[in-house]
């Protein structure tokens, strides 16, 4: 197991460039869709993209299903390319029959979404994960602990271990975790802040609630001793 502090490597934080902006997109990278004064979000895929004038996405189905996506709708588009986010606004050109297609106008511009500005360590710890069910009990799935910092962490899921739309942003869980070098098994609660998938891999950022200040300090103290080291 091992645990190493993570340097921020500078990245410009605006791409306007067709080119530039292109060379973050994959076919079949899966992106979060978010209407314009909503909260919800929806998850569709890059199906293809005409650089400087259109990008191609097969949803998000459940808006068009339920008539809640029109033409003219401005949308906010986040994606993970390469371990790094970036987050454009646009609008809806039209949507396209069977099979569906939403055409969305190129962006002016994609924003590099920037990195917390906290200390985090990157891990690669098993974990468990709880989620409390409606009656009153809690799930456990297997989970592998990717980085961590003393406001939060993210954590690996396994997509064939969990159901993906048990997750949404707010959400209440809890992490159990053995850190090299501590006696017990720190465990946290925490809330679901974002949501990423991957080709077999859900990717949870937690965001850990503030009234467990000895647990906090626990994390504060491996950081610490985490970052001396580098």
């Amino acid at each position: 197991m091992d645990m190493e502090s993570n340097k921020e490597i500078p990245v410009p934080q605006i791409l306007t460039e067709a080119k530039a902006i292109a060379a973050t997109m994959q076919v079949g990278n899966e992106v979060l869709v978010q209407k314009e004064l909503s909260t919800d979000r929806h998850w569709a895929n890059f199906v293809g993209w005409i650089p400087g004038e259109f990008l191609f996405l097969d949803g998000p189905r459940q808006l068009v299903k339920m008539g809640f996506l029109f033409k003219g709708n401005v949308i906010l588009v986040r994606y993970l390319h390469l371990g790094t986010m970036y987050g454009f606004t646009s609008k809806v050109y039209d949507l396209i029959g069977y099979p569906l297609v939403v055409l969305v106008e190129w962006p002016a511009k994609v924003e590099v979404m920037r990195p917390s500005s906290e200390p985090r360590a990157a891990a690669n710890l098993e974990a468990q994960l709880f989620v409390l069910r409606p009656d009153g009990q809690h799930m456990k799935f297997p989970s592998v602990l990717r980085d961590l910092s003393c406001s939060g962490c993210k954590l690996l899921v396994q997509r064939d271990k969990i159901s993906e739309n048990r997750f949404s942003p707010g959400l209440q869980t809890a992490i159990q975790v053995q850190i090299p070098g501590q006696e017990k098994l720190l465990t946290l609660r925490a809330e679901v802040r974002n949501i990423l998938k991957q080709k077999d891999d859900i990717i949870l950022g937690l965001r850990f609630f503030e009234d467990q200040p000895d647990k906090r300090a626990i994390i504060a103290g491996i950081m610490e001793s985490q970052l001396l080291l580098g």
